[in-house]
Order: C-alpha cells, then sequence, then structure tokens
C-alpha cells in the first residue's frame, strides 16, 4: 500500500493557530513521533513562505469546514465545545513536466502480468543520478516551475518520517549518471486519509500562560501524475483544545516496481511531498484540474 508524509500543512497549521494562541509559541511534545516532528520539520520549516499553502483558524467549526470544502476537501465538522478551536492547512501544488510526456504502458509481472497506464519522457528533460548503497537509479524530471520532481523504486520504505529522511539522504549522496534514454513511469491517482493520531496530546500555552493542546489532527493526502505533470494536495485539520561521449542507443529507464518520489525546492528545509507509491494507485487520473 502506498504512503505519504506531507510535513508542511501540518506546520502551517500549528503556524496559524498562533492567531489564537499568541505569537511564537514553544510545543512540548508527548510522544517520540512529536519530538521529531517538532525538532526536523516545524523548526526548520514554520518560517518558510509557501504560495501553494493556505490556512485558517477559527472558533466557528462552519467557517473551517467551509475552507476546506472551497479547497475539495470537505470535512463535516461538528460546533467546537467552549474553549475549543480549529486550524487546517492545504497544499495545493501542481507542476507541469518541461514538455509533455508520451503516453506509455508498462507491463508487470512474469506470471500474473498486469497493464498499467504510463508516461515516457526523453533524456532532454530528465536527469539521472546513482546514490551508494541504493541500488536503483534516482530520476529527476525537469518541470516549468524549475520545482523538481524526483523518482527511484524502492521495494522496503521506511516507515513515517524516516521515509523524508531516506529522500533527504538520496539526494544529498546523488551522482550524475548518463546511463539511460529517458524515463518511463507509471501515472498515479492517489488519494489517502493519513494517520496522524501521533499528534494528539501536543501543548503548549497561550499567550497569557493558560494550557492548550492538540485532541484530534486529521490529514488526506492526493497526488495524481500523468503525461502533463503532477498534482500534490494534502489538507491537515487540527483540534485544539484549552485556551488552544560517442553516440549509442540506450535503454529508457523503466520504473515497475514500487517508487519513492519526492518535491524539491530550491531553498526549502524539506521535501515538499514525499510519497513511497505502489500498483495500487497506478491509474490515469484523467485530469490534474
Amino acid at each position: 500500500m502506498s504512503t505519504t508524509v506531507v510535513a508542511y500543512p501540518l506546520v502551517s497549521a500549528l503556524v496559524e493557530s498562533e492567531k489564537i494562541l499568541g505569537p511564537d509559541r514553544q510545543w512540548k511534545s508527548v510522544n517520540d513521533t512529536q519530538a521529531r516532528f517538532l525538532k526536523e520539520f516545524f523548526a526548520e520549516s514554520r518560517r518558510e513562505k509557501l504560495p501553494e499553502i493556505e490556512s485558517c483558524v477559527s472558533w466557528d467549526a462552519a467557517e473551517v469546514s467551509a475552507f476546506m470544502a472551497q479547497r475539495g476537501f470537505p470535512l463535516e465538522i461538528p460546533p467546537f465545545p467552549p474553549q475549543t478551536f480549529g486550524a487546517a492547512g492545504v497544499l495545493d501544488l501542481l507542476v507541469e513536466w518541461f514538455e509533455k510526456g508520451e503516453v506509455d504502458t508498462i507491463k508487470t509481472g512474469l506470471i500474473r502480468r498486469r497493464e498499467f497506464p504510463a508516461v515516457q519522457i526523453w533524456a532532454d528533460h530528465v536527469v539521472f543520478f546513482r546514490a551508494p548503497g541504493h541500488k536503483n537509479p534516482l530520476a529527476c524530471v525537469k518541470t516549468k516551475s524549475g520545482d523538481e520532481v524526483y523518482m527511484t523504486m524502492l521495494a522496503d520504505p521506511p516507515a513515517g518520517f524516516d521515509l523524508v529522511a531516506n529522500a533527504q539522504e538520496l539526494s544529498r549522496n546523488k551522482r550524475h549518471t548518463d546511463e539511460f534514454s529517458g524515463l518511463i513511469f507509471p501515472m498515479v491517482d492517489l488519494d489517502h486519509l493519513v494517520d496522524v493520531d501521533w499528534l494528539a496530546g501536543m501543548e503548549t500555552t497561550e499567550i497569557h500562560g493558560q494550557p492548550s493542546w492538540i485532541a484530534k489532527a486529521y490529514q488526506r493526502t492526493r497526488l495524481r501524475m500523468n503525461e502533463f505533470g503532477a498534482r500534490a494536495e494534502s489538507a491537515a485539520f487540527e483540534v485544539l483544545e484549552g485556551a488552544a561521449g560517442s553516440i549509442t542507443v540506450k535503454p529508457p529507464h523503466v520504473i515497475d516496481r514500487p517508487f519513492l518520489i519526492w518535491f524539491e525546492r530550491q531553498g526549502l528545509a524539506k521535501p515538499l511531498f514525499v510519497g513511497h507509491i505502489t500498483e495500487d494507485d497506478w491509474r490515469n487520473p484523467g485530469t490534474l484540474a
């Protein structure tokens, strides 16, 4: 099953909550996952401004619900109890390939043959790398915006934030290679509810010193990828309580097994989107709109 880790909407929702709690709140973790999130993601990313991120905070559940629905993430939110408010962050990142790819097909399995819709992009618009200790090539697809979309086959992905660390390590240690004539990769249509229960219980104090904490957290993430480009969307919602050389014919590289994908932007501390995509989500999304 595919997995995704998209921290920026979670960070954005927390930062937005400071409009009620007061600026520059210091959060206290109650588990190891929260501690890692605060150290490796929140501390590094809270000051970064992304035009693809929108956020909202309100004491009125209907207002937060409308914000989510208007951005394609309908969520029925019951009225908040007293001293409770909601904060949301939504990432909507659309990248277009530098040149439109060609529609293709990927076939997998030797005994039980399966076919999946795919995209082929020639080497003029893909850069390939190798990384020590990683047997499969890394492909970096060029986009019109300058954002970089990396893909590499990965059979046994690490869980949680280790998936992000894996992507960053591969990117740091990559070395250019000139082995392939292009890239063929699956189309993707993914829509997942992401478990962020680990965020519940993280606490702070509001500007007057009264305790506030996260009571509930939800996240939904979508990734659509076809011959035109890729669109990564993720919405996070948090309920806060308290006060809250020679010419040769080279083969194309074919991604025909589960693969790691991440989006990088120069100047950002972390990848914008990281996912491990399995065959369950290899299908034509139809449109990125």
